[in-house]
């Protein structure tokens, strides 16, 4: 019994490695992000694999998988700290405790929150059912474009209508709507058709996932 508990827990060891290492590679190469309109609109594919690893392990893996999620976007921060980047780690201004705040929620919670979410939302449906897969995915989706403009806005309003050259922190609002008009929406479509069509086919055709 203690030796197949134990190749079990290797397994999934191994599904998190794998998971881990496609979020590292989609997150840290341009391979992660499609650009739609250069410069206006693109779209991000990292939060995917920690959807689909939230869906397929639950909880504290999705976490776990939002976590990394959350590391590739500071990394990407830290080699590139220009734009938006340099407010939260303070380039101009100089690092401090409040930027450290704002790495945590606005880097890290809304990357979290991505795999605690899909995987609580996965569990109101029955399992490997389209309509959950679907609202699962946008949910997930969602959850990132919102948390991570909603605390971008909430701690940084000020400093972003300066960047953003916006007369009031209405403006600022105004703006990130639009963005969450614009790339969330066609984020949440594509998640929606890639998340739902490679869980099915998991779901299906792997017997680890069938009847988990």
């Amino acid at each position: 019994m203690e030796k197949t508990s134990k190749k079990i827990s290797t397994k999934e060891l191994v599904l998190y490695a794998i998971f881990i290492g496609i979020i590292l590679l989609l997150g840290l190469t341009p391979i992660g992000y499609i650009v739609i309109v250069p410069g206006s609109l693109s779209i991000t594919l990292v939060h995917i694999p920690v959807i689909i690893g939230a869906v397929l392990f639950g909880v504290k893996a999705g976490a776990l998988f939002g976590f990394f999620f959350g590391l590739t976007s500071l990394i990407n921060a830290f080699l590139k700290p220009a734009g938006m980047s340099a407010l939260v780690l303070g380039a101009d201004s100089g690092f401090g405790i409040y930027n450290l705040i704002m790495i945590i929620f606005i880097i890290f919670l809304p990357r979290i929150c991505v795999g605690v979410f899909s995987a609580l939302i996965s569990k109101a449906f029955k399992r490997g059912s389209v309509p959950g897969l679907v609202v699962t995915s946008l949910t997930g989706t969602l959850t990132n474009t919102i948390l991570f403009l909603g605390m971008f806005y909430v701690l940084g309003a000020q400093m972003l209508m300066s960047y953003l050259n916006k007369e009031s922190t209405t403006a600022v609002l105004v703006y990130f709507l639009g963005v969450a008009g614009t790339n969330g929406v066609v984020e949440a479509i594509a998640s929606a058709f890639i998340c739902t069509a490679v869980l099915k086919a998991i779901m299906s055709y792997v017997p680890q996932f069938k009847n988990k």
